[in-house]
């Protein structure tokens, strides 16, 4: 085992010990990144490039720390000192002075335990690493529209939520999308295929603009304000459908129109309404197994005035 003197850290001294070793500290910068210590007696971490006290104190009082005499001073070492001001050169500029005023004040804040070590843990508040709490913790204050949060709260099969996501995140493959893939298309149409408008496919227009799609959505009694934003949409005509089972009948009924389309440029099946209706109460029949008890045949009931 590799021996370090008590006043010296690996991440403040020079790389020493087997190649192995050395290999192992190129990731102690990452282990900084990710981890804080609670300050014990202070003996094992960096004053000023440690995050402990959820500060770095290097990024806190940028100015302040150029003119700092010891840049890898541990924070017992700095305390220990009588006086604050032996800790800088001297004399500082007003900007760092003003930086220095507001390092007395964090210090005088500053509980520092004699008789316990310093602790290490990560910053998502455990000892143990998780990459999950990894991945998440950079977003944990992003907030999604709530649109998204229905699609994985739905009791659709992955299939279909993904297939929801992809409608959210305007990726389906529509002849709108093919071409600005620069894809050819017979006769360079682009046009949508379920109405006779003349109108490029778009997501949007095929969803939700198409008289097609609009007498699915009527049928299911939703109906769309097309003068909000999208994700309001969705939201107001969740809050006016009054269904608890919007998101189902939304992704099912949207599912639905995505096959009719593909039906007709594959097969050359002709679109219908029934055909749709038919193929929606189907298909919902079949999600609804995804339910418990109760809530299948709360399900299964909202769909027979619909057949």
């Amino acid at each position: 085992m590799l021996h370090y003197p008590q006043d010296q850290v690996p991440h403040a001294t020079t790389d020493r010990g087997s190649f192995w070793w050395r290999d192992v500290l190129k990731l102690c910068d990452l282990l900084r990144g990710i981890a804080e210590c609670k300050i014990g007696d202070g003996s094992m971490v960096l004053f000023w490039s440690d995050l402990w006290n959820d500060n770095i104190l290097q990024t806190r009082f940028p100015r302040l720390f150029s003119f700092a005499r010891h840049k890898n001073i541990f924070v017992a070492k700095f305390l220990a000192n009588n006086t604050l001001e032996a800790q800088f050169y001297l004399p500082h500029s007003e900007q760092a002075f003003q930086e220095f005023q507001s390092l007395q004040d964090f210090i005088q804040t500053l509980q520092v335990n004699q008789i316990s070590k310093d602790s290490w843990h990560y910053i998502w508040e455990s000892r143990v690493y998780s990459s999950s709490k990894f991945y998440n913790f950079p977003y944990k204050n992003i907030q999604p529209p709530a649109p998204f949060l229905w699609i994985w709260n739905s009791k659709c099969c992955n299939k279909l939520r993904v297939f929801s996501w992809l409608l959210f995140m305007d990726r389906l493959n529509t002849r709108n999308i093919l071409k600005r893939k620069k894809q050819k298309l017979e006769g360079n149409n682009y046009n949508c295929v379920l109405c006779s408008n003349n109108i490029e496919e778009t997501a949007f227009h095929l969803f939700f603009n198409c008289p097609f799609s609009q007498t699915c959505w009527q049928h299911l009694g939703i109906n769309w304000d097309f003068t909000r934003e999208f994700f309001e949409m969705m939201q107001q005509a969740k809050t006016q459908s009054q269904n608890p089972f919007f998101m189902e009948f939304f992704t099912i009924a949207a599912w639905q129109i995505w096959k009719q389309r593909n039906n007709f440029i594959f097969d050359r099946g002709r679109p219908s309404f029934i055909s749709w209706k038919n193929s929606f109460c189907e298909e919902a029949r079949l999600q609804a197994h995804r339910f418990n008890v109760v809530k299948r045949l709360e399900f299964l009931s909202c769909i027979v005035p619909l057949a």
